[in-house]
């Protein structure tokens, strides 16, 4: 069913456009403004944490013998997270379910490689 408004005139209709009924019926559903905040916090973190990881490597030399090692590797691991970030916004099942698996092979990964990257440094 097409919706229709005012002209900016004010003297006849306008159709909606299909753009407009998209925006329209996305705005109304529940979550998504949770899914988009979910992502922005994601995307926060990795920028944050590569810029301070950025900053560490470049003004603390042999940095890898610092405690700042600790922090890179605990940022490290909270990043396996953020692939399941992206998997829950997702909205079709089957293709959330692929994203799922793939966000549980990159997390293995994220986690594997920093742990044993924790346990060589000790």
């Amino acid at each position: 069913m097409k919706k229709y408004y005012y002209s900016e005139d004010g003297q006849s209709f306008m159709p909606v456009s299909d753009q407009e009924q998209y925006q329209l019926a996305r705005a109304g559903q529940p979550g998504t403004r949770a899914t988009d905040i979910l992502v922005l916090v994601g995307l926060f973190y990795w920028f944050f944490t590569n810029i301070i990881t950025f900053a560490v490597r470049y003004f603390i030399p042999d940095w890898w013998d610092s405690p700042w090692v600790f922090f890179n590797i605990g940022t490290n691991i909270l990043f396996a997270a953020i692939p399941f970030i992206m998997a829950i916004c997702i909205k079709d099942k089957v293709i959330k379910i692929f994203g799922f698996v793939l966000a549980g092979l990159l997390a293995i990964y994220f986690l594997f490689s920093n742990i044993e990257w924790l346990l060589d440094y000790i």
